[in-house]
Order: structure tokens, then C-alpha cells, then sequence
């Protein structure tokens, strides 16, 4: 089972999205990027989703190209509750649970 890391600033949404993600991998969750960087560097992490808008919390792409440098081999998800250029690893929260935890989980 992957290990993923969610850092999104809304407890609803982060609390929605830890329980449908945990039976398909081992998921820990934070609030903002400086937590989620601490955690990169004293546990092992394969996937991370972030938010975009982290509030006063940070800014999920640049969160995500701090991990790119430092963990090169960490998956990378952006996600938002805004539409935005498509990108390969940009995730829509209005897409759904399902289809959400599929693109980062494969063969859910």
C-alpha cells in the first residue's frame, strides 16, 4: 500500500478526503506546506496531494517543487476548487471522490 501525504487547509476536505483515500493507502494529513515538508523529511512518502490554495498555510505549487528538488521520486498531485489549465497532475475537487483517488491510486 502507497503511503500519501494530503495537505489540504480545510478540515472538512481534508477529513473527507483521508477517509476515502485510507482504505487504498496508508494516508497522513497536515494543514499547510511547512508541515507537510517536515513530515517529508522524517517519514517515507510515495504520493503527495496538495491543494493550491493553502491560505495562510502556503501554496501547493510551490510546495510541490520544493519536493520535486528534495524527493524526486514522490509523486506529485496538485488539486483545486478552481478550474486551471490542464495539467497531467492537476486534480479538480468537483471531480469527484472516486475518480480523484483513482488518478492518484491507480487501479482503485
Amino acid at each position: 500500500m502507497p503511503s500519501l501525504l494530503l495537505v489540504e487547509d480545510d478540515r472538512q476536505i481534508r477529513t473527507v478526503l483521508t477517509r476515502y483515500l485510507e482504505p487504498v493507502a496508508d494516508v497522513q494529513s497536515v494543514a499547510r506546506a511547512d508541515e507537510a515538508l517536515l513530515r517529508l523529511e522524517a517519514v517515507q512518502v510515495d504520493i503527495i496531494l496538495t491543494d493550491e490554495d493553502l491560505g495562510a498555510g502556503g501554496n501547493g505549487r510551490r510546495l510541490l517543487k520544493e519536493v520535486a528538488l528534495r524527493w524526486p521520486h514522490v509523486r506529485r498531485f496538485l488539486m483545486s476548487g478552481v478550474p486551471r489549465a490542464t495539467e497531467e497532475t492537476f486534480l479538480l475537487k468537483t471531480d469527484g471522490l472516486k475518480k480523484l483517488a483513482s488518478l492518484v491510486v491507480p487501479n482503485l
